[in-house]
């Protein structure tokens, strides 16, 4: 890709190279969504792991 804008001559784009730049927009766009959704999952995963065992370690404690 880096290819390519390299030698960009600044002309008006042609279709196809509209098309190319609205799918790398897309994509872009569907990664920037899939990282953002999967850093949320991780750290509610995170978040539910470490409650448990806060728990355990509490009742652990109470029935000693």
């Amino acid at each position: 890709m880096k290819d390519k804008l390299d030698v960009y001559s600044g002309a008006v784009l042609s279709e196809e190279e509209r098309r190319e730049l609205r799918q790398m927009l897309e994509d872009h766009r569907r990664a920037k969504w899939l990282w953002g959704t999967l850093h949320r999952l991780i750290l509610a995963i995170g978040a539910v792991a470490g409650a448990i065992a806060a728990v355990k370690v509490m009742l652990w404690e109470y029935f000693k």
